[in-house]
């Protein structure tokens, strides 16, 4: 039935009792996804040292399915209790904003780059800047 670390009849009976969801599983065990994911980058040439770029990006990864669908989990307690393992994880999506600044001057290239990237769970913000250094002559 399922691969992995538990029985067949602890999973089985799980399905039967509603704790385990199969309905996304096709006849012959796979999963069907579809989804469609953007990148798009524009930038701008301010003059010949200055440029102001953006890109916008989606990332996903599709669902998977678990070795040990329908056993029980590990942790059994508190919120946890009664917790069965998913015939299937869900998706991950991913978007990320970027903002920056690339310049050269003096032969010298810099940039500076502020980045937001958010996931289902969380939000994270970053600038940096790249300067060369030089070195004394």
């Amino acid at each position: 039935m399922f691969r992995g670390g538990g029985d067949n009849a602890a999973t089985y009976q799980a399905i039967q009792n509603g704790n385990l969801d199969i309905s996304n599983i096709n006849a012959d065990g796979s999963t069907t996804e579809e989804d469609t994911i953007i990148r798009l980058s524009l930038d701008w040439q301010m003059n010949d040292d200055i440029m102001i770029y953006g890109v916008y990006s989606e990332g996903y990864r599709p669902a998977t399915q678990n070795r040990n669908a329908g056993q029980l989990g590990t942790n059994q307690s508190g919120v946890y209790e009664g917790y069965v393992v998913p015939a299937v994880a869900v998706t991950d999506t991913l978007e990320n904003i970027e903002l920056g600044l690339k310049s050269g001057v003096d032969g010298r290239s810099t940039a500076t780059k502020c980045r937001c990237l958010r996931t289902g769970r969380s939000t994270t913000f970053r600038c940096r800047a790249l300067i060369p250094q030089t070195s004394p002559s």
